[in-house]
């Protein structure tokens, strides 16, 4: 009988005791099943997501695409007034075109935008993934768990290699990640950059993000809803390859 009611008092005090809560290592695993597990991770090679975005609190509008290639290819087109902007990595170097700066010729891009761009080269971080950050070489620290848009999520810092630090709010209830912190520099002013990710869909058994929010100082500054996400469709290292200039037109030449 003694031992009948120590079993029943340990039994209570157990179940009066504040649930344990989950290490980073957990995290980490619970998120990558969530996306959809390492292996159907692991077996895209290519990402293309087409979307469009809402900028200026609607005055307006872009449509975007996104390329992405294995092991560190991307690239980015956006349509500004009709009038295409591009910005690429090669795997060795960046590029952008944009002819709102006066020239349709690429040129290379400074240390800051490259620095940016590269974030985006790989296809497993660019979903989400806390794994491929943590395998790429970037230092991840559990800081504790914040509501975010009313539910609870768990801050990760995540100090990249380069220096730069972000924030990953990863859900309590579905562990994908909900919001990211970074810093951005614009017109030499560095800023914070909150980006939430919403309407999480599955693609070929992969969890997308179809809608994504980004604010500075509270205000929103971008909303972009996704149109059309494609895994694994053909793509050739040239789209990623930055072109040659346009040949000048010779002023001496007769027609």
């Amino acid at each position: 009988m003694l031992l009948a009611r120590a079993f029943v008092l340990s039994s209570l005090l157990a179940a009066c005791a504040p649930a344990q809560e989950v290490t980073l290592d957990q995290i980490v695993q619970k998120n990558t099943e969530a996306l959809g597990g390492a292996d159907r991770l692991k077996a895209v090679n290519t990402l293309v997501m087409e979307a469009k975005m809402v900028l200026q609190g609607g005055a307006m509008e872009a449509p975007m695409k996104l390329m992405v290639k294995r092991p560190n290819m991307v690239r980015t087109e956006i349509q500004v007034q009709g009038r295409p902007i591009v910005m690429a990595w090669d795997g060795s170097s960046g590029w952008m075109i944009n002819p709102m700066m006066g020239s349709n010729d690429a040129q290379k891009l400074d240390d800051s935008m490259t620095k940016q761009i590269t974030q985006n080269a790989d296809i497993e971080g660019t979903l989400g993934s806390l794994s491929a950050l943590k395998a790429g070489g970037h230092a991840l620290e559990l800081v504790g768990k914040e509501d975010v848009e009313g539910a609870p999520a768990y801050r990760i810092k995540v100090t990249r290699k380069s220096g730069d630090v972000q924030a990953y709010f990863i859900s309590a209830n579905t562990w994908l990640a909900v919001k990211t912190i970074t810093k951005a520099n614009q017109m030499g002013q560095e800023l914070e950059v909150e980006s939430l990710a919403r309407d999480y869909r599955k693609v070929d058994g992969v969890m997308v993000a179809h809608a994504t929010e980004q604010k500075v100082a509270g205000k929103v500054m971008m909303q972009m809803t996704v149109d059309r996400v494609v895994i694994n469709s053909p793509m050739g290292d040239d789209v990623f390859k930055m072109p040659a200039p346009a040949p000048k037109a010779d002023p001496n030449k007769q027609d």
